[in-house]
């Protein structure tokens, strides 16, 4: 399973970085455009000036009592994420994509 994601922030990149601004810690360098690439930092052979690290995870690996479990925590955490966001960025735009296809698709809506 190809699940690892690399963030790289720095001259290439399908995404214009317009603008970043940290919420909690220090900020990252600020860079012109963001790659994202499906393998871990180690295996990278550009880095960029800055690497996040992500990874997806999928449901069918959980048995239906944890599946219960997780969606009963979900709303009340979505609320307090997407609360957070506005309270330390009331501008900021919040789009959502469906698949990781249509990305490109939920940004342009909001830029």
């Amino acid at each position: 399973m190809h699940n690892h994601y690399s963030f790289i922030g720095g001259h290439e990149g399908p995404w214009r970085v317009t603008r970043c601004h940290a919420i909690v810690g220090g900020p990252v360098d600020a860079v012109q455009r963001l790659n994202v690439v499906n393998s871990p930092a180690s295996q990278l052979s550009k880095r960029g000036t800055w690497v996040l690290q992500g990874f997806t995870s999928n449901v069918r690996y959980a048995e239906r009592h944890e599946i219960a479990q997780l969606r009963a925590r979900l709303d009340l955490l979505f609320e307090k994420i997407i609360n957070t966001i506005h309270a330390h960025a009331p501008s900021a735009k919040i789009c959502f994509n469906t698949n990781p296809g249509d990305t490109a698709e939920a940004v342009n809506r909001w830029i």
